[in-house]
Protein backbone atom coordinates (compact mmCIF):
# COMPACT_ATOMS: atom_id res chain seq x y z
CA UNK A 1 0.00 0.00 0.00
CA UNK A 2 1.05 3.37 -0.61
CA UNK A 3 1.15 6.51 1.77
CA UNK A 4 -1.53 8.19 -1.32
CA UNK A 5 -3.83 5.37 -0.92
CA UNK A 6 -3.52 6.00 2.95
CA UNK A 7 -4.94 9.58 2.81
CA UNK A 8 -7.31 8.75 -0.05
CA UNK A 9 -9.18 6.40 2.65
CA UNK A 10 -8.34 9.28 5.25
CA UNK A 11 -10.25 11.38 3.58
CA UNK A 12 -13.15 9.69 2.34
CA UNK A 13 -14.07 9.44 6.17
CA UNK A 14 -14.24 13.21 6.59
CA UNK A 15 -16.52 14.27 4.66
CA UNK A 16 -16.90 18.28 3.38
CA UNK A 17 -19.25 19.51 6.04
CA UNK A 18 -18.60 23.40 5.79
CA UNK A 19 -16.83 25.52 3.38
CA UNK A 20 -13.90 26.42 5.83
CA UNK A 21 -13.25 22.53 6.73
CA UNK A 22 -13.50 22.55 2.65
CA UNK A 23 -10.15 24.32 1.68
CA UNK A 24 -8.37 22.45 3.68
CA UNK A 25 -9.71 19.07 2.45
CA UNK A 26 -9.04 20.50 -1.39
CA UNK A 27 -5.43 21.69 -0.27
CA UNK A 28 -4.88 18.20 0.91
CA UNK A 29 -6.18 16.27 -2.10
CA UNK A 30 -4.51 18.62 -3.92
CA UNK A 31 -1.07 17.35 -2.32
CA UNK A 32 -2.10 13.73 -2.44
CA UNK A 33 -2.14 13.83 -6.31
CA UNK A 34 1.07 15.62 -6.57
CA UNK A 35 3.55 12.35 -7.44
CA UNK A 36 6.34 13.27 -4.64
CA UNK A 37 3.40 11.52 -2.45
CA UNK A 38 3.36 8.34 -4.42
CA UNK A 39 5.54 6.55 -1.65
CA UNK A 40 5.69 2.86 -0.96
CA UNK A 41 4.23 2.09 2.78
CA UNK A 42 7.41 -0.21 3.79
CA UNK A 43 6.04 -3.66 4.94
CA UNK A 44 5.73 -4.85 8.08
CA UNK A 45 8.87 -7.03 7.37
CA UNK A 46 10.92 -3.98 7.07
CA UNK A 47 9.64 -2.39 10.42
CA UNK A 48 11.16 -4.79 12.59
CA UNK A 49 10.30 -1.61 15.26
CA UNK A 50 6.71 -1.83 14.47
CA UNK A 51 6.36 -6.03 15.00
CA UNK A 52 8.42 -6.38 17.85
CA UNK A 53 6.00 -3.59 18.64
CA UNK A 54 2.78 -5.63 18.82
CA UNK A 55 4.61 -8.84 20.54
CA UNK A 56 5.17 -10.18 23.96
CA UNK A 57 8.93 -9.06 24.40
CA UNK A 58 11.24 -6.06 22.39
CA UNK A 59 14.57 -7.55 21.31
CA UNK A 60 16.64 -5.20 19.18
CA UNK A 61 19.44 -2.80 18.63
CA UNK A 62 19.66 0.29 16.43
CA UNK A 63 20.97 -0.48 12.44
CA UNK A 64 21.10 1.40 9.29
CA UNK A 65 19.11 4.65 8.89
CA UNK A 66 16.28 4.40 6.13
CA UNK A 67 14.29 6.80 4.57
CA UNK A 68 11.77 8.24 7.13
CA UNK A 69 13.67 7.12 10.15
CA UNK A 70 16.34 4.44 12.09
CA UNK A 71 15.91 0.71 11.17
CA UNK A 72 16.02 -1.47 14.12
CA UNK A 73 17.86 -4.67 13.47
CA UNK A 74 16.26 -7.63 14.65
CA UNK A 75 19.77 -8.91 15.76
CA UNK A 76 19.45 -9.05 19.95
CA UNK A 77 21.70 -6.63 21.63
CA UNK A 78 19.60 -7.12 24.89
CA UNK A 79 16.12 -7.98 25.70
CA UNK A 80 13.59 -6.02 27.99
CA UNK A 81 9.85 -6.29 28.33
CA UNK A 82 8.29 -2.70 27.48
CA UNK A 83 4.32 -2.08 27.15
CA UNK A 84 2.45 -2.21 24.00
CA UNK A 85 1.59 1.33 23.94
CA UNK A 86 4.98 2.45 24.99
CA UNK A 87 6.65 1.19 22.55
CA UNK A 88 4.42 2.15 19.60
CA UNK A 89 4.89 5.67 21.13
CA UNK A 90 8.40 5.08 20.51
CA UNK A 91 8.33 3.56 17.41
CA UNK A 92 6.25 6.87 16.18
CA UNK A 93 8.34 8.97 17.76
CA UNK A 94 11.54 7.36 15.73
CA UNK A 95 9.10 7.14 12.27
CA UNK A 96 8.31 11.02 12.20
CA UNK A 97 11.86 12.79 13.22
CA UNK A 98 12.31 12.90 9.71
CA UNK A 99 10.98 16.39 8.56
CA UNK A 100 10.17 14.80 5.09
CA UNK A 101 7.91 12.17 6.35
CA UNK A 102 4.29 12.47 4.80
CA UNK A 103 2.95 12.86 7.97
CA UNK A 104 4.74 16.02 8.89
CA UNK A 105 4.74 17.37 5.17
CA UNK A 106 0.17 17.13 4.91
CA UNK A 107 0.48 19.25 8.38
CA UNK A 108 3.10 21.36 6.37
CA UNK A 109 0.18 21.89 3.97
CA UNK A 110 -2.46 22.70 6.57
CA UNK A 111 -0.27 25.40 8.06
CA UNK A 112 0.91 26.96 4.61
CA UNK A 113 -3.33 27.24 3.91
CA UNK A 114 -4.45 28.06 7.31
CA UNK A 115 -1.50 30.93 7.08
CA UNK A 116 -2.98 31.96 3.34
CA UNK A 117 -6.60 32.49 5.59
CA UNK A 118 -5.13 35.29 7.66
CA UNK A 119 -6.74 38.14 5.39
CA UNK A 120 -9.90 36.35 5.82
CA UNK A 121 -9.37 35.75 9.51
CA UNK A 122 -8.41 39.35 10.50
CA UNK A 123 -11.69 40.78 8.64
CA UNK A 124 -13.73 38.17 10.92
CA UNK A 125 -11.77 39.85 14.10
CA UNK A 126 -12.50 43.00 13.00
CA UNK A 127 -16.11 42.88 12.56
CA UNK A 128 -16.73 40.71 15.69
CA UNK A 129 -19.97 42.22 17.22
CA UNK A 130 -22.28 39.38 18.15
CA UNK A 131 -22.16 35.91 19.94
CA UNK A 132 -22.55 34.31 16.30
CA UNK A 133 -20.16 36.10 14.80
CA UNK A 134 -17.14 34.48 17.55
CA UNK A 135 -18.73 31.41 17.35
CA UNK A 136 -17.96 31.33 13.05
CA UNK A 137 -14.58 32.66 14.32
CA UNK A 138 -14.05 30.08 16.43
CA UNK A 139 -15.47 27.31 13.86
CA UNK A 140 -12.90 28.57 12.08
CA UNK A 141 -9.87 29.58 14.16
CA UNK A 142 -9.65 26.75 16.45
CA UNK A 143 -12.38 23.85 15.16
CA UNK A 144 -10.63 23.62 12.02
CA UNK A 145 -7.44 23.16 13.57
CA UNK A 146 -9.43 20.31 15.91
CA UNK A 147 -10.78 18.83 12.77
CA UNK A 148 -7.20 18.21 10.93
CA UNK A 149 -6.12 16.48 14.57
CA UNK A 150 -8.70 14.02 14.41
CA UNK A 151 -7.69 13.87 10.24
CA UNK A 152 -3.86 13.29 10.96
CA UNK A 153 -4.61 11.09 13.89
CA UNK A 154 -6.92 8.43 12.00
CA UNK A 155 -4.52 8.58 8.97
CA UNK A 156 -1.32 7.84 11.02
CA UNK A 157 -3.14 4.68 12.40
CA UNK A 158 -4.03 4.01 9.07
CA UNK A 159 -0.25 3.78 8.62
CA UNK A 160 1.04 2.96 11.46
CA UNK A 161 -1.65 0.35 13.15
CA UNK A 162 -1.57 0.70 17.14
CA UNK A 163 -0.92 -2.53 18.68
CA UNK A 164 -3.81 -5.15 19.35
CA UNK A 165 -5.31 -4.62 22.75
CA UNK A 166 -6.57 -7.59 24.67
CA UNK A 167 -8.07 -7.04 27.60
CA UNK A 168 -11.60 -6.27 29.21
CA UNK A 169 -13.70 -3.18 26.67
CA UNK A 170 -13.08 -0.31 29.71
CA UNK A 171 -9.17 -1.17 29.37
CA UNK A 172 -9.35 -1.16 25.41
CA UNK A 173 -11.19 1.68 25.79
CA UNK A 174 -8.73 3.57 27.67
CA UNK A 175 -6.14 2.60 25.84
CA UNK A 176 -7.66 3.42 22.64
CA UNK A 177 -7.80 7.17 23.91
CA UNK A 178 -3.81 6.71 25.05
CA UNK A 179 -2.99 6.37 21.76
CA UNK A 180 -5.58 9.04 20.72
CA UNK A 181 -4.12 11.09 23.00
CA UNK A 182 -0.23 10.34 22.24
CA UNK A 183 -0.62 11.01 18.19
CA UNK A 184 -2.41 13.83 19.01
CA UNK A 185 0.29 15.38 21.06
CA UNK A 186 2.92 14.07 18.37
CA UNK A 187 0.92 16.06 15.98
CA UNK A 188 0.83 19.38 17.92
CA UNK A 189 4.85 19.31 18.19
CA UNK A 190 4.61 19.75 14.74
CA UNK A 191 1.46 22.58 14.74
CA UNK A 192 2.37 24.19 17.53
CA UNK A 193 5.74 24.93 17.27
CA UNK A 194 5.94 29.34 17.90
CA UNK A 195 3.90 31.30 20.11
CA UNK A 196 4.44 33.70 16.67
CA UNK A 197 2.87 31.56 14.65
CA UNK A 198 -0.55 32.22 12.99
CA UNK A 199 -2.04 28.96 14.41
CA UNK A 200 -1.40 29.73 17.84
CA UNK A 201 -2.03 33.60 17.54
CA UNK A 202 -5.31 33.19 16.10
CA UNK A 203 -6.36 30.29 18.39
CA UNK A 204 -5.39 33.05 21.52
CA UNK A 205 -7.10 35.67 19.46
CA UNK A 206 -10.59 33.94 19.48
CA UNK A 207 -10.23 32.47 22.81
CA UNK A 208 -9.96 35.80 24.05
CA UNK A 209 -13.48 37.05 22.42
CA UNK A 210 -14.53 34.08 24.01
CA UNK A 211 -13.03 34.76 27.79
CA UNK A 212 -13.42 38.19 27.66
CA UNK A 213 -15.64 38.32 31.03
CA UNK A 214 -13.09 35.77 32.99
CA UNK A 215 -10.45 37.95 31.62
CA UNK A 216 -11.15 41.41 32.58
CA UNK A 217 -12.59 39.73 36.31
CA UNK A 218 -8.80 38.55 36.84
CA UNK A 219 -6.97 41.48 35.81
CA UNK A 220 -9.12 43.30 37.86
CA UNK A 221 -8.38 40.63 40.55
CA UNK A 222 -4.62 40.79 39.67
CA UNK A 223 -4.56 44.81 40.13
CA UNK A 224 -6.68 44.56 43.52
CA UNK A 225 -4.94 41.77 45.11
CA UNK A 226 -1.24 42.40 43.86
CA UNK A 227 0.07 43.87 47.42
CA UNK A 228 -1.44 40.75 49.20
CA UNK A 229 0.70 38.56 51.15
CA UNK A 230 -0.31 34.93 51.45
CA UNK A 231 -1.40 35.04 55.09
CA UNK A 232 -3.14 38.15 54.08
CA UNK A 233 -4.87 35.64 51.83
CA UNK A 234 -5.55 32.80 53.75
CA UNK A 235 -6.06 33.85 57.27
CA UNK A 236 -6.35 30.58 58.60
CA UNK A 237 -3.41 28.92 56.70
CA UNK A 238 -1.15 26.79 58.99
CA UNK A 239 2.15 28.64 59.82
CA UNK A 240 3.87 25.52 58.48
CA UNK A 241 2.94 26.42 54.88
CA UNK A 242 3.33 30.25 54.95
CA UNK A 243 7.29 30.17 54.74
CA UNK A 244 8.32 32.87 57.02
CA UNK A 245 11.45 34.95 56.21
CA UNK A 246 11.45 34.20 52.38
CA UNK A 247 10.53 37.45 50.23
CA UNK A 248 9.12 35.21 47.82
CA UNK A 249 7.55 32.03 49.05
CA UNK A 250 6.87 29.44 46.17
CA UNK A 251 8.29 31.45 43.47
CA UNK A 252 9.00 28.09 41.53
CA UNK A 253 4.84 27.68 41.22
CA UNK A 254 4.70 31.42 40.48
CA UNK A 255 7.48 31.17 38.08
CA UNK A 256 5.68 27.72 36.36
CA UNK A 257 2.26 30.17 35.51
CA UNK A 258 4.58 32.66 33.95
CA UNK A 259 6.36 29.94 31.65
CA UNK A 260 3.66 29.39 29.95
CA UNK A 261 3.93 32.58 27.95
CA UNK A 262 6.80 30.86 26.17
CA UNK A 263 5.14 27.49 25.51
CA UNK A 264 2.71 26.86 22.53
CA UNK A 265 2.32 23.30 22.58
CA UNK A 266 -1.18 22.45 24.61
CA UNK A 267 -0.25 18.95 25.96
CA UNK A 268 3.70 20.56 27.36
CA UNK A 269 1.34 23.41 28.73
CA UNK A 270 -0.92 21.15 30.62
CA UNK A 271 2.37 18.87 31.83
CA UNK A 272 3.56 22.36 33.51
CA UNK A 273 0.38 22.95 35.20
CA UNK A 274 0.13 19.64 36.42
CA UNK A 275 3.47 19.85 38.15
CA UNK A 276 2.33 22.47 40.07
CA UNK A 277 1.40 20.30 43.02
CA UNK A 278 5.01 19.03 43.09
CA UNK A 279 6.15 22.71 42.73
CA UNK A 280 4.11 23.24 46.28
CA UNK A 281 6.05 20.24 48.04
CA UNK A 282 9.75 20.99 46.61
CA UNK A 283 9.53 24.51 47.92
CA UNK A 284 8.11 23.52 51.47
CA UNK A 285 11.40 20.80 51.43
CA UNK A 286 14.27 23.80 50.37
CA UNK A 287 12.64 26.15 53.08
CA UNK A 288 12.81 23.69 55.48
CA UNK A 289 16.33 22.72 54.42
CA UNK A 290 17.33 25.92 54.40
CA UNK A 291 16.42 26.30 57.87
CA UNK A 292 18.63 23.49 59.13
CA UNK A 293 15.37 21.43 59.50
CA UNK A 294 14.68 17.99 58.91
CA UNK A 295 12.74 17.99 55.22
CA UNK A 296 8.48 17.53 56.41
CA UNK A 297 6.71 14.66 55.47
CA UNK A 298 3.40 16.53 55.43
CA UNK A 299 0.50 16.93 52.73
CA UNK A 300 -1.12 20.11 51.71
CA UNK A 301 -4.61 19.64 51.75
CA UNK A 302 -6.60 20.86 48.56
CA UNK A 303 -8.10 23.87 50.03
CA UNK A 304 -4.27 24.87 51.45
CA UNK A 305 -2.84 24.23 47.98
CA UNK A 306 -5.59 26.50 46.49
CA UNK A 307 -4.35 29.26 49.04
CA UNK A 308 -1.31 28.73 47.87
CA UNK A 309 -2.11 28.91 43.94
CA UNK A 310 -4.67 32.24 44.28
CA UNK A 311 -1.19 33.84 45.70
CA UNK A 312 1.13 32.20 42.95
CA UNK A 313 -1.42 33.51 40.24
CA UNK A 314 -1.05 37.08 41.58
CA UNK A 315 2.54 37.03 41.82
CA UNK A 316 2.83 35.22 38.25
CA UNK A 317 0.95 38.30 37.00
CA UNK A 318 0.21 36.38 34.01
CA UNK A 319 -3.01 37.68 32.71
CA UNK A 320 -3.75 35.13 30.11
CA UNK A 321 -3.93 32.14 32.16
CA UNK A 322 -6.93 31.60 32.02
CA UNK A 323 -6.20 31.88 28.15
CA UNK A 324 -3.87 28.90 28.40
CA UNK A 325 -6.00 26.79 30.60
CA UNK A 326 -8.74 27.04 27.40
CA UNK A 327 -6.52 26.52 24.83
CA UNK A 328 -5.33 23.32 26.67
CA UNK A 329 -8.62 21.85 27.23
CA UNK A 330 -9.44 22.58 23.41
CA UNK A 331 -6.69 20.50 22.44
CA UNK A 332 -6.27 17.92 24.78
CA UNK A 333 -9.64 17.64 26.15
CA UNK A 334 -10.01 16.95 30.05
CA UNK A 335 -8.51 13.99 31.44
CA UNK A 336 -10.72 12.40 34.88
CA UNK A 337 -7.33 10.88 36.54
CA UNK A 338 -5.15 13.84 36.79
CA UNK A 339 -6.34 15.95 39.52
CA UNK A 340 -3.78 18.06 40.12
CA UNK A 341 -4.25 19.34 37.03
CA UNK A 342 -7.84 19.24 37.57
CA UNK A 343 -7.49 21.75 40.67
CA UNK A 344 -5.27 23.97 39.44
CA UNK A 345 -8.02 24.62 36.41
CA UNK A 346 -11.05 24.74 39.20
CA UNK A 347 -8.67 27.47 41.21
CA UNK A 348 -8.29 29.79 38.00
CA UNK A 349 -12.00 28.84 37.41
CA UNK A 350 -12.87 30.29 40.98
CA UNK A 351 -10.73 33.26 40.55
CA UNK A 352 -12.15 34.50 37.25
CA UNK A 353 -15.89 33.96 37.88
CA UNK A 354 -16.31 37.30 39.61
CA UNK A 355 -17.72 36.35 42.56
CA UNK A 356 -13.63 35.67 44.00
CA UNK A 357 -13.39 38.07 47.78
CA UNK A 358 -11.06 38.18 50.50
Amino acid sequence: MRYNVCLKRTLQGFKKTTPHWNIYLDAIEGFVSESKFDIELRSRRSLPLCTPLLSQDTTFKVGQNTKFGRRVSATPLYTTRIPPKLRYELFLKNELAHTLHPIRQIVRVFLATYKSLSPRFDKLFSTAATPEDVENIYEETIVSVKNFLSFVTEFTKLVYPPPTLDDSSEEKSTQAEYIDRMINRKICDFIFMETTSPVYTYAFRCLELKKSVELSNFKRLLQDYSHKTLQEIDEQLPDKFLLRGWNEPYRNVAEGISLQKDIANPFTKKEIFTTMEDRIRNTIIAYYLSQGREAPHFIAEPDQKISIYIYALIQSKHERVILDLSFIDEFTGREEDNQSYILFNSCVEFLTNGKFRL
